[in-house]
């Protein structure tokens, strides 16, 4: 009797420390959630007058031409906030996906060329290769850039001065292949 009764009560505890792990979860949730809409507000208000000022500067490309990866990198920065976002809603299920066509060699090359900067400061032998220019595909166009945006910054985080990050587009019978090599640790 004794042994139930301790199994029981420790299956209570057991039951009661989960349940409260699960609410601290929640309330950490909750905090990113209302701190990414904290973070929204005034990033959308440094990307308006931006891209006003990327509009005016079309007479003068040297100074065009510098204030672009600032709206690159506050576009990337929306877009993570955002991401924090859509994990709110990933965890509670109501994610879905937005598949469509599109050509991925183009979305691929884009992404691509958002890290030519990084490249070039870091001496870089960051290099895109692809069989075809077109291949059209379904796939979520947010999701997808996610995730080459995380690898490509892997890369380059790992990647030393003078070294090699190399992109390339396989098509295969049945299947696209997205691969991003690099000669940094791991």
């Amino acid at each position: 009797i004794a042994g139930i009764l301790f199994f029981f009560f420790f299956y209570l505890l057991i039951r009661a420390v989960l349940a409260k792990e699960k609410e601290i979860n929640e309330h950490k949730l909750e905090f990113f959630t209302n701190i990414s809409h904290e973070i929204r507000t005034p990033l959308t208000l440094i990307i308006g007058p931006l891209e006003e000022m990327i509009k005016n500067t079309k007479d003068e490309p040297e100074l065009n031409r510098n204030l672009q990866p600032i709206k690159n990198n506050a576009d990337r920065l929306m877009t993570l906030v955002t991401e924090l976002l859509d994990f709110r809603k990933a965890e509670s299920g109501k994610m879905q996906l937005r598949v469509s066509p599109g050509n991925v060699v183009k979305f691929c090359k884009e992404i691509f060329l958002a890290f030519e900067n990084i490249a070039v400061t870091n001496n870089i032998n960051y290099t895109f290769e692809t069989e075809k220019e077109e291949i059209e595909l379904y796939f979520d166009k947010v999701q997808m850039e996610k995730v080459m945006f995380n690898l490509l910054s892997n890369a380059f985080k790992f990647c030393p001065n003078n070294g090699k990050i190399d992109f390339k587009i396989l098509d295969d019978k049945n299947q696209v292949q997205l691969k991003i090599c690099d000669n940094g640790k791991g």
